[in-house]
């Protein structure tokens, strides 16, 4: 009941917050607590895999008794990447504005000569961790849009062949 408290500040007269979080998480616990009865269905943890159990199918808005209101959402169980990014709002504007300037229009802002992206890495002005987590999105946006056009087996069977052709030119390579 002390860990509660802290939350119905949050939680006044006028006030809506809204529980995301991972399926199982424990979202809909929580706001039978803060409801101070039942007034969401819920499973026990699971003996086996110690995690709770994803029950709630559809969002639910209920008031709390500090007065406020939660809307309770189901479980989260993937993130996806959306295709149609607008550049403008990129969250890797810098990156794509500073490629402009690479020699070659189809760098990969990895080894090529000329390459602007790299000099700003090189001069301290971009992170090279920020560039492994564009390289990252762009990868993971790619793997959307192969799964838009095959099915997701081929795309499976895809990127082991990928993983395979890499760990014997290690191999190779030793």
């Amino acid at each position: 009941d002390e860990a509660l408290e802290p939350l119905f500040s949050h939680l006044q007269p006028g006030r809506t917050v809204a529980f995301i979080g991972s399926s199982g998480a424990g979202k809909s616990t929580l706001l039978n607590r803060l409801a101070g009865k039942e007034v969401m269905f819920t499973s026990e943890v699971s003996e086996t895999l110690g995690k709770g159990r994803h029950t709630t199918t559809r969002r639910h808005l209920h008031h709390v008794i500090s007065g406020g209101m939660v809307i309770d959402n189901p479980g989260i169980r993937e993130v996806g990447l959306n295709q149609a990014a607008d550049h403008d709002h990129s969250a890797f504007s810098d990156i794509e504005e500073a490629a402009e300037y690479c020699r070659f229009p189809d760098c990969s802002h990895t080894h090529e000569p000329g390459c602007y992206v790299v000099e700003l890495i090189e001069k301290g002005k971009i992170s090279e961790q920020r560039l492994n987590n564009y390289h990252k999105t762009l990868k993971e946006l790619s793997f959307a849009a192969d799964r838009e056009h095959k099915s997701l087996n081929r795309v499976e069977k895809d990127n082991w062949k990928e993983v395979s052709k890499k760990i014997k030119a290690l191999k190779k390579n030793r």
